[in-house]
């Protein structure tokens, strides 16, 4: 962003190695604690949340294994009999079709509570084995009840949305639930598909941006949790940087729960290798600051047992953990939460066997033709989290006579290897090598095939259902063509679209005309002798592919149809060939493997890249103008920043001098005060002197009034 002030930046290099604010939940909430569960307050009942909240906050501090296992035993019953309530009392709503995040009073729906309860019942088992998680009602079409609910309060929605799909995930993966596992898969499809353009990973019908991050963030540990890639991640890590870099701002203001969520958001992001910035480390240390602060005024004061305080505390250990803290608060909690850490999971077997289900359980109509025609090559280096998704489009297709290989290029990611090893399990045939780059991967599985046509399938990208019909329709329609391609639609961090591709001479010389995925012969394929791997930086193979072809004799074309979608995605291999040096390497190398081709076609070239050069002049005109102008606004913005805390700062030495004004005042009232206290006191003591001395005085007959002379008696 560019627009974080010096002050604000300061405090994050005082604070980037501030110690951790818990130590022990048992020295702050002893007094609470009680055979049927916690109380909120130290001399109060027992409750549901208070319950759930001190379970969470034991196991987060490693001390839920110290109470004793009867004890234990004793709170999941208390924690499983509201637990069923609040469900049956959630699905009730539901299925009254009832606007459930709208409800009030006694009897309405808890979602918070009832995700609490799941989260608490799960930690309960994990450390006591006794404790069984309970089989929950769920209504029978979850995406039906999602699609009900209010949407334009969307924070709301994604918080029933959530309370749901934890329901599921339990039934899942501790009651091995098949319909559980694709009513989630199929909700966060839909939550996906209604994403549209926009960053947020809900319905935004509200046009609030702040809500549908905040919406987001309660869905977004579900799409980590089960797998699911999601898009436009970079425009919504930027969205909530400019948010909290607008609330951090408010310096001195209270730290609000929106506030809260939208670090734990930022920290996934930092976390996923996504908007790695001075100004991105600067607002998660400062919001370490802040949380610290509020957790301490919290701790001291003793408050009751609120969820707040365990996602406080969650979301602290998250975003120290991003910022590379290793005194950072180690994740507990396994199922999606507030502070959910995926990684480093993974170590625990029935971690790996969830992780298991979701990155290759999805349902994979393999084709099973006897006499394919066409075989799909896989290559795939660490990409298991995106693998799966391609070959479910390569199981989408029309054409049916295929077969399917992937090609482990020497994968040394946990993930990936889990992934394939299902995959494998499942019938895929996958057949592994030591790594040895993306064109000797492609060549293994094109050696391997079988078929007259080949098509290679990059694991992260996809094939639109009718992809290799079209394509192989045109191929046999023209004998003379080698190789066919399709137009492209860019998905993930990019929405465009590559449309009137000529992957013929000389046009293809300028600019690479096709894409990495197309459909070849093998004959031609072996005739070019393959994708050459000795390009010295990978990227070009393809376009080096297709040259080759060219330069033997073939043709090559593009069907005119959106039917192949590239990922565009952060830290990809583009990213890394895409820079001005690298890209002048490698085009020199293409130059050098395909010199005749451009010596005879130089003059097209050289121009084509001019006339491309001044095309683009005008839009680098304009691009320049608007950084100047961006820049200028930059400069505005910060001389406004300067200028307001310096008023910030006159205004607290005003405050400042006023408040000792006050204290001298009122210790001036207190004076005087004290003083007309012992002037009454005085006054008191004279009176009565006074009093003492009328009784002494003899008494008289004189009438003053009449002028008489007194008498004695």
């Amino acid at each position: 962003m560019g627009l974080l002030p010096t002050w604000l930046l300061s405090i994050w290099k005082r604070s980037r190695h501030r110690p951790d604010v818990v130590t022990s939940f048992l020295d702050h909430f002893a007094t609470r604690i009680t055979e049927r569960g916690l109380a909120a307050t130290p001399a109060g009942p027992v409750d549901l949340q208070s319950t759930c909240v001190g379970v969470l906050l034991l196991e987060l501090s490693g001390e839920l294994g110290t109470i004793g296992v009867e004890q234990r035993l004793s709170w999941a019953a208390t924690v499983e009999e509201g637990l069923q309530f609040e469900a049956r009392r959630l699905c009730a709503a539901l299925g009254d079709n009832k606007p459930t995040q709208q409800s009030d009073g006694d009897d309405a729906a808890n979602p918070p509570l009832t995700q609490l309860a799941i989260q608490a019942i799960d930690a309960l088992a994990l450390s006591t084995p006794e404790v069984r998680r309970p089989k929950l009602p769920t209504p029978p079409d979850v995406l039906s009840a999602v699609r009900r609910l209010q949407w334009q309060d969307s924070v709301a929605s994604a918080d029933v949305t959530r309370c749901l799909l934890l329901m599921l995930l339990q039934q899942a993966e501790f009651g091995d639930d098949v319909e559980a596992e694709r009513q989630v898969r199929n909700t966060l499809t839909w939550l996906a598909d209604e994403q549209g353009a926009s960053c947020y990973l809900v319905p935004d019908r509200s046009g609030d941006a702040v809500k549908a991050l905040v919406a987001t963030s309660q869905i977004e540990p579900f799409f980590a949790y089960t797998f699911t890639p999601t898009a436009r991640n970079t425009r919504r890590a930027e969205a909530v940087l400019a948010q909290l870099e607008r609330e951090l701002l408010k310096d001195g203001s209270p730290l609000r729960p929106d506030t809260v969520v939208l670090l734990d958001l930022l920290g996934s992001a930092k976390m996923a290798g996504l908007g790695i910035t001075a100004e991105t480390d600067a607002v998660l240390a400062v919001g370490v600051e802040r949380l610290t602060i509020a957790l301490d005024d919290r701790l001291r004061a003793g408050g009751d047992l609120l969820p707040e305080l365990w996602t406080q505390l969650s979301v602290l250990g998250h975003i120290q953990a991003a910022l590379g803290d290793e005194s950072a608060l180690k994740p507990t909690r396994r199922l999606p939460c507030a502070g959910y850490r995926r990684v480093p999971h993974l170590h625990d077997d029935r971690a790996r066997e969830s992780a298991q289900r979701w990155l290759a359980g999805r349902e994979l109509d393999l084709p099973n033709s006897l006499t394919p025609i066409v075989t799909v090559v896989v290559p795939c280096y660490n990409l298991g989290l995106y693998v799966t998704e391609a070959l479910e489009s390569v199981c989408r297709q029309t054409l049916r006579d295929v077969s399917i290989i992937v090609v482990d290029d020497g994968s040394d990611d946990r993930l990936t290897k889990m992934t394939l090893e299902a995959l494998q399990a499942r019938g895929v045939r996958v057949i592994s090598q030591s790594n040895a780059g993306l064109a000797a991967a492609r060549n293994r599985g094109t050696a391997e095939a079988v078929t007259p046509y080949v098509c290679c399938l990059d694991a992260d990208d996809r094939i639109r259902p009718s992809f290799l019909e079209k394509i192989i329709d045109a191929l046999q329609a023209q004998p003379e063509i080698a190789f066919a391609g399709s137009w492209v639609q860019m998905f993930g961090e990019s929405e465009l679209t590559l449309c009137n591709m000529k992957p013929q001479l000389p046009d293809i010389l300028a600019f690479n005309q096709t894409v990495c995925t197309t459909v070849f012969r093998k004959t031609a394929w072996a005739s070019v002798g393959g994708f050459h791997g000795g390009v010295s930086i990978p990227g070009i193979e393809d376009w080096d592919f297709w040259l080759s072809f060219l330069e033997h004799g073939y043709r090559g074309t593009a069907v005119p149809e959106l039917l192949f979608e590239y990922r565009i995605r952060i830290n990809s291999m583009s990213d890394y060939m895409y820079s001005p040096e690298r890209w002048d390497e490698l085009v020199r190398e293409l130059i050098r493997r395909h010199g005749s081709l451009f010596r005879e076609n130089v003059e097209f070239v050289v121009g084509r890249l001019h006339s491309k050069w001044i095309e683009q002049r005008p839009w680098l005109a304009q691009r320049e103008r608007a950084l100047h102008w961006w820049r200028t606004q930059a400069g505005h913005l910060e001389d406004a920043l300067t200028s307001a805390k310096g008023a910030l700062e006159q205004q607290t030495a005003w405050v400042d001098e006023l408040e000792s004004t006050r204290a001298w005042l009122e210790s001036q009232r207190q004076n005087w005060q004290r003083l007309a206290e012992e002037r009454g006191e005085q006054v008191l003591h004279l009176d009565a002197q006074l009093a003492h001395l009328e009784g002494l005085r003899p008494h008289s007959n004189y009438d003053y009034a009449q002028g008489q002379r007194p008498t004695l008696s």
